[in-house]
């Protein structure tokens, strides 16, 4: 179903995405911070220049897709304009100084067209269906509540082996971050969501990573590697998602039962990972009302997107 549907048909109902499933994972207390709060409303995380970076990129892969979906017969060089102006656009809206010069708005254009003209050949083998494609699907645990899982796809392709999703992420180091994708709930997630609405066998994932690192070897900038997943990968994705939001629910009952934070624990080894969590006040010195009233709430709904838009 649209993300539109699954609002207006359960609007009642519990909704996870891949950003929720990561949070309350990677980080208990993170996750009661960002998702439940003190007052039951979660605070929102503002993200640093180097993910904002990687979202103007991904702004314009969807403007440079959308425009070949639109017009299969349009030119790379005027494809390659519209990417520019969506990355440009969205660049000097949402990046603010000071950031490091690799995610400046200039470096990111030159390197948005060495992207695009280094896969220039293979993606002519790929014909693009869908960029920027929203869904949600109903889970019904064998026991619990049903609960609505949403995903976006960057872009959904055909390949000579059925469609693919195509994931692009700009990382520091490419290699690492491709193996990293290969195993990520993320990628099965959306494998596993795209099959519940194509009538074409969704066959894996193509997976491409942008190095931001700095001095990075041409032949290390850009990466892509093809992950193809079996039914069995995907059943088992679906059994860990049940899971997950069965230990996070039986975590949030037994916190509003009890108030006794401790039902959240703090994983100490993902508080300095991608820079210092903006959680890190809260936990080392406690949740003051001065502290607290540093954040705002977060709001974000993925079903939501009238009210959003």
């Amino acid at each position: 179903m649209t993300l539109e549907e699954a609002y207006r048909l359960y609007p009642d109902l519990e909704w996870y995405d891949n950003h929720r499933m990561t949070v309350s994972q990677q980080c208990n207390r993170k996750g009661y911070w960002h998702l439940v709060g003190p007052a039951g409303i979660g605070l929102a995380i503002e993200v640093g220049a180097a993910a904002k970076f990687g979202s103007s990129f991904h702004n314009a892969l969807r403007a440079y897709y959308q425009g070949l979906i639109d017009d299969p017969k349009a030119e790379h060089h005027d494809l390659l304009g519209l990417a520019l102006t969506a990355f440009h656009e969205y660049h000097l809206k949402h990046v603010y100084p000071p950031y490091e010069e690799r995610y400046g708005v200039e470096q990111g254009m030159r390197k948005l067209v060495r992207y695009l003209d280094h896969f220039q050949g293979e993606d002519a083998l790929y014909r693009p269906i869908k960029a920027e494609a929203g869904s949600a699907a109903l889970i019904t645990p064998p026991t619990g509540a049903p609960f609505i899982y949403a995903w976006r796809l960057d872009l959904l392709v055909e390949t000579r082996d059925g469609l693919a999703v195509k994931e692009t992420k700009t990382a520091g180091n490419a290699g690492t971050r491709i193996q990293r994708l290969k195993m990520q709930r993320q990628v099965r997630g959306y494998v596993w969501g795209a099959q519940r609405v194509s009538d074409i066998p969704v066959t894996g994932a193509l997976l491409d990573v942008v190095s931001t690192a700095k001095n990075v070897k041409p032949e290390d900038e850009f990466l892509r590697d093809r992950l193809f997943l079996n039914n069995r990968q995907l059943d088992e994705w679906y059994d860990e998602t049940i899971e997950l939001v069965r230990d996070w629910r039986d975590r949030k009952a037994r916190y509003f039962s009890t108030g006794n934070l401790s039902v959240f624990p703090k994983q100490t080894e993902e508080c300095m990972s991608y820079g210092r969590c903006v959680f890190w006040d809260l936990c080392y010195y406690g949740a003051s009302e001065t502290r607290l009233g540093e954040f705002t709430q977060d709001k974000w709904n993925p079903l939501n997107i009238l009210e959003e838009n």
